[in-house]
Formats: structure tokens, C-alpha cells, sequence
């Protein structure tokens, strides 16, 4: 299964605010799948149940980690989001979350009109 950022951001808010309405518009599996690999990442707290083959097929979110918590202080304007998503695909590149984050400082600053650095 191909990782969705937008669907990363948005388990991260759910879990911040524990509202799970942003999650309705995704298949549960699919969600479950996210939850799994940001848990892996360090991102966030989860309880995964997992099936015979290993796929997850359910999740509870128990919070975020320190790392969700300074990835998500970078995403939660949708300014910045959009303007990070942009600019990685205006490059024609998929990135990590490492590098995505660092993409998500690049927009604000540049938004924010800082100096680099």
C-alpha cells in the first residue's frame, strides 16, 4: 500500500484532538495500514490489531509521540501543507517523512518571510 500524506496529516490531528470525522473520508484498512507505519515511525502511540498475514485490521490511537507532535506543529496550516505538497510535486518527486518535514520548515519560512537557517 502506496503512503498518503494528506491521510498521514490527518491521523496526526485525529490524534491530537480525537476527532476522527477527518478519517471518514478513508477505507478503515487503509487507515489502519497509516496508523501501523506511523506508529513504526515514531510518530504516534497505537494499538494495532493485525490479521493472519500480518495487514492490519484495526487500530486504536493513543497519542502522539514528541516526533508527531513537532511533525504536526510543521503540518497543521494548510497554508504550509499545501505549499510543501506543492513544491514536492512540482519537483515530480515522492519524499520521505524526513524530508517532507523539512519541506514543511522550508515553506514556513518562506511564507513567513525568514532568513534560511
Amino acid at each position: 500500500m502506496k503512503r498518503d500524506m494528506d491521510l498521514v496529516r490527518a491521523v496526526l490531528m485525529t490524534a491530537e484532538d480525537n476527532d476522527k470525522a477527518r478519517l471518514a473520508d478513508y477505507p478503515h484498512n487503509v487507515v489502519a495500514y497509516h496508523v501501523m507505519i506511523l506508529k513504526e515511525g515514531g510518530l504516534l502511540k497505537a494499538a494495532i490489531a493485525g490479521g493472519p498475514g500480518g495487514e492490519p485490521f484495526d487500530y486504536r490511537i493513543l497519542g502522539l509521540t514528541w516526533a508527531g507532535h513537532d511533525f504536526l506543529d510543521n503540518a497543521r496550516s494548510d497554508t504550509v501543507w499545501n505549499h510543501a505538497k506543492k513544491t514536492a510535486k512540482d519537483k515530480g518527486v515522492e519524499v520521505s517523512v524526513a524530508i517532507f518535514t523539512e519541506l514543511l520548515k522550508f515553506s514556513a519560512r518562506e511564507i513567513l518571510k525568514l532568513p534560511p537557517g
